[in-house]
């Protein structure tokens, strides 16, 4: 990936008052504090990277020491200067009335026998191009998954069989997918929204063609989801989010990806795309049972990402700060994202480490740099959906953590407990598995109740082995007393552990939302109104402010590696 950077610096001459005006296209400032990388770090989407390169440039930049919004956010996606709750406390108390959220599949893409997305294989040797490609054409392959060119091959290709299966498997997740609910409205069809884009200068600028009004543009352009007119005209009936599923070509270091292109007034994501990387015909084998039993975790995995599980979404929520973390073998790290002390997730995972210092960090995954920030760190929360591996386990911290966007109302009683971690205490999230104890706290029927979860032993990971206590397979010999026939509680199987502590910890995070409610309101007004009248104050400055212009070269989606 080439990124080309061209600043423009307009510094008002007194008071070392800087100003930021923007058109609406991505920018960063440099600092000595930790910025960002322009350079690729995964498959994020396009929208994403716009999105955090925003983010970055309003941390730096400053009238009076006050971190301010550009006014180019102006034109970003319409949550950006809404009053928008923090962590969702005051939506829910004001709108206690909800249903729960309604998807509408669209297959299109994939079309009737024959796929009708551009960007996808039709033959064998038909030339494609992943991102934006360099000027010297570089092929793709094992590490290079963006700004590549590549050819169509038999694994890429697919006909009716395979995208029934694709189709039978993403609806039958969806018909699931019932942990969150938004509040009762009119029954007026969900329609999109015909404009130039967000983001319409910076299509400009990357060639992808001059300024157009045209049905949900940055789906098309951001994630090549090409939405038909009749979505800005007639939209669709008893739907609150369209979920549009394309199988582009495969991708062997990936599985899935997903991406947000299309927002509510309120900045809900109401367009989700899933892009398949994987050779559909990996889906013929077994009944429709069997394929969801398979692959459910990675469409939930997907539809998390697409409804809101990126860090520019927690950044604009205030929810995330960046912290310094130190590994036991001497390791920094000066820009790890975390989760602040007051939010649900939390709380959440307060209950579940076992730690009551109110300080304790909550970060997102550190390694590898591929997904960098958009997951939880599997070696503090292995077994979530939201961390890599096979996981499919959708816990309290993760629906914690989409509640404190302020969109949705979160039927905690959804989540199931994980083991990874269970009762390790605060040692043990503040070196990420480097601390680990036998706690054995839970009492069970025998050793073989002990062996925590199969998918430990049956799925190598070289990088918890070498940074955690206990290895990547925490539970041998040691983990059971055989004298008291007690098990650390990470190795407690389910049936032996019971389900009381997923009842503990969910009523854990909702004790904390009644206890909080109240005291957040008048907090909230206040910052509210001071960050009102600070855009304000960057809007009258702008014509004297400072002008970015980047050239973000990015592929599209969020990513799953398995």
């Amino acid at each position: 990936m080439r990124a080309c950077l061209v600043v423009l610096v307009s510094v008002l001459s007194h008071a070392g008052v800087v100003v930021v005006a923007s058109p609406p296209i991505p920018f960063a400032v440099a600092s000595s504090s930790p910025v960002r990388p322009l350079a690729p770090r995964s498959l994020e989407s396009t929208r994403e990277r716009l999105e955090l390169a925003r983010l970055d440039a309003n941390d730096h930049a400053t009238v009076g020491g006050a971190a301010i919004a550009s006014a180019g956010a102006a034109n970003a996606q319409p949550d950006v200067l809404e009053r928008r709750p923090r962590d969702g406390r005051r939506q829910l108390a004001a709108a206690p009335a909800v249903r729960r959220l309604r998807f509408h599949l669209d297959s299109s893409m994939l079309g009737e026998g024959a796929t009708s997305d551009p960007s996808a294989c039709t033959h064998v040797g038909m030339r494609y191009e992943r991102g934006f490609p360099t000027d010297d054409g570089r092929a793709c392959g094992p590490g290079v998954l963006t700004d590549c060119i590549s050819y169509c091959t038999t694994d890429d290709l697919f006909g009716e069989a395979e995208r029934a299966r694709l189709i039978a498997l993403v609806q039958a997740v969806l018909d699931d997918f019932d942990y969150f609910a938004i509040p009762v409205g009119d029954d007026a069809p969900l329609v999109l929204t015909k404009s130039a884009g967000n983001h319409a200068w910076w299509y400009v600028l990357m060639g992808l063609g001059a300024v157009e009004e045209r049905c949900a543009r940055d789906c098309a352009l951001l994630s090549g989801y090409h939405a038909d007119a009749s979505l800005c005209e007639t939209g669709v009936p008893n739907s609150d989010v369209i979920v549009a599923i394309r199988a582009p070509h495969v991708i062997a270091e990936v599985a899935a990806s997903a991406s947000a292109c299309h927002h509510a007034a309120n900045g809900r994501p109401n367009v989700v795309v899933i892009s398949w990387h994987q050779s559909l015909a990996n889906l013929l084998e077994g009944s429709l049972a069997d394929l969801v039993e398979r692959y459910e975790g990675l469409v939930r995995h997907e539809l998390l990402h697409g409804i809101g599980f990126l860090l520019s979404e927690f950044r604009k929520a205030g929810l995330v700060e960046r912290i310094t973390m130190t590994d036991l073998d001497g390791d920094v790290d000066a820009d790890v994202w975390s989760f602040k002390s007051g939010t649900r997730a939390h709380a959440a995972a307060q209950q579940h480490f076992g730690c009551d210092d109110p300080n304790m960090a909550l970060p997102l995954m550190r390694h590898p740099e591929m997904g960098r920030d958009q997951h939880w760190s599997s070696r503090a929360m292995r077994d979530d959906v939201m961390a890599y591996g096979v996981a499919k386990r959708v816990s309290a911290i993760t629906l914690g953590a989409i509640a404190d966007l302020g969109y949705y109302t979160v039927d905690f009683n959804r989540s199931v407990c994980l083991h990874w971690g269970r009762a390790q205490g605060c040692a043990f999230v503040a070196t990420l598995c480097g601390a680990m104890v036998h706690d054995h706290s839970v009492s069970v029927v025998g050793p073989e109740a002990c062996l925590g979860l199969s998918t430990w032993t049956r799925y190598a990971d070289d990088h918890l082995d070498d940074k955690c206590a206990f290895g990547a397979d925490p539970c041998g010999a040691a983990a059971y007393n055989a004298a008291t026939s007690m098990c650390n509680a990470m190795c407690a199987v389910d049936e032996a552990f019971g389900g009381d502590a997923c009842v503990l910890q969910n009523a854990s995070v909702l004790a904390f939302h009644a206890d909080h409610d109240a005291d957040d309101d008048d907090e909230d007004d206040g910052l509210y109104l001071a960050l009102f009248w600070t855009q304000i104050l960057v809007g009258m400055l702008s014509a004297w402010g400072l002008v970015f212009a980047i050239f973000v070269r990015a592929d599209v989606g969020e990513y799953r590696a398995v």
